[in-house]
């Protein structure tokens, strides 16, 4: 009576089971599966061999059998993931887990549904997998800026090796330009509002600076603790073209000196800098004698080689905080800051010597050159260019290879 009970409580439990159960012999032939099996998998006692589950093709189930039985002969025990079809068609991911019975004559299955875990699987490969593939650097880094993840994208940018990246901080690796900000400053940005992007520099291995452009997220993780990842985008190629626009539309593409536009941003800046701090600015108007002649004579390429010999030359006569601007055809300006009539004097002499040029027998080279003065002849920029203008006019009428200054009417 007693193995007649136990018997009915062990069929009990195995129809009961909350996990799909299956019976088979040792050719894989389903003797018996439980309520949950045919819950999972739609079938009941209509599922010949164990392999049939399997969403492979026949040859490909029987090289599973195969395996499946020799892991068994030699360990008694399988586990494998596999990929199932639903008896109504649908696919699925299952976990087989196998064991031969006391006297090896048949096998005890116990499928479980990983389909949703497999998925999650796969979802977190394909992430780990753009993450290694992604052509733009990326880094995963904790709260207080030690970098614990980094893509090959990066360390190829950085010159890194794989283990050097973790033996740095964003402190280390990024630098600013202008405004001075702490690292520790944009972090409490992101975490305040989840998101920070703008430009800095990288520090590469090689000590070169690049721009990069970052993006900033937040990562909240659920232990509590704060990470962040960022993206990093190298701007050296767009900064570059940027310059090179700046400079066409700024400069002389000729001489390489600020054209008529950046000279009167400049100016402006001088007398407003010259207004702030009490300074006289002194505003040079130059023409070149005899440049007609060796354009004409010599042709347009000589005269292109003069004016660019010209143009070195004035800028060896004045200092860093000068400028030196060629305003058209062979006409150019001398900006001189923070300067004294008894400097401008000579300066203005330096000037003359280093113009004076004599290219064969009859063509000569020489400059007139006009004076004005801020405050002293004139507040107004356009004002100053005019009285320098006039000036230099004047030197022009006295001889030429000379300079005039600008004095106000009494």
């Amino acid at each position: 009576m007693t193995s007649v009970i136990s018997d009915n409580l062990l069929a009990d439990i195995f129809e009961c089971m909350p996990t799909a159960i299956a019976y088979t012999d040792l050719e894989f032939n389903v003797v018996k599966t439980n309520a949950q099996f045919f819950l999972q998998y739609g079938y009941q006692n209509d599922i010949a061999k164990i392999s049939h589950l399997l969403n492979q093709s026949i040859v490909e189930r029987r090289y599973i059998e195969k395996q499946w039985l020799s892991t068994l002969l030699q360990s008694e025990f399988i586990v494998s993931e596999l990929e199932i079809q639903h008896k109504n068609g649908t696919t699925g991911w299952a976990s087989f887990r196998a064991k031969l019975t006391d006297q090896k004559q048949g096998i005890v299955w116990i499928l479980d549904d990983i389909t949703t875990h497999k998925a999650v699987q796969n979802k977190l490969q394909l992430e780990a997998t753009v993450f290694q593939v992604c052509g733009e650097a990326i880094i995963i880094f904790d709260e207080n800026g030690h970098i614990e993840i980094a893509n090959p994208a990066f360390k190829k940018l950085m010159g890194y090796s794989a283990n050097e990246t973790s033996h740095y901080g964003l402190d280390s690796l990024f630098s600013f330009a202008g405004e001075q900000q702490e690292m520790v400053d944009i972090l409490s940005k992101v975490q305040e509002h989840k998101q920070w992007h703008g430009e800095l520099f990288l520090n590469k291995k090689n000590q070169n600076k690049i721009p990069v452009r970052m993006m900033l997220n937040s990562i909240q993780r659920h232990s509590g603790s704060s990470h962040f990842s960022a993206v990093i985008y190298d701007i050296s190629e767009r900064k570059a073209q940027e310059k090179e626009l700046r400079q066409r539309a700024d400069h002389d593409p000729l001489t390489g000196l600020p054209n008529r536009n950046e000279f009167f941003v400049r100016l402006n800046d001088a007398l407003a800098m010259a207004k702030r701090n009490q300074y006289t600015v002194a505003l040079l108007y130059l023409d070149l004698d005899g440049f007609k002649p060796i354009n004409d004579t010599l042709g347009h390429g000589r005269g292109d080689e003069v004016l660019q010999e010209v143009a070195h030359k004035l800028l060896d006569c004045v200092r860093e905080v000068d400028t030196v601007a060629r305003l058209g055809g062979d006409e150019f300006s001398v900006i001189l800051n923070g300067t004294s009539e008894e400097l401008v004097a000579i300066t203005a002499e330096r000037l003359i010597a280093a113009i004076s040029m004599r290219l064969n027998e009859a063509l000569h080279l020489s400059v007139s050159i006009g004076v004005a003065l801020y405050p002293h002849d004139a507040l107004n920029p356009l004002k100053l260019l005019q009285y320098a203008d006039e000036a230099m006019y004047k030197a022009k009428q006295q001889g030429k290879h000379s300079y005039c200054w600008h004095k106000k009417k009494q």
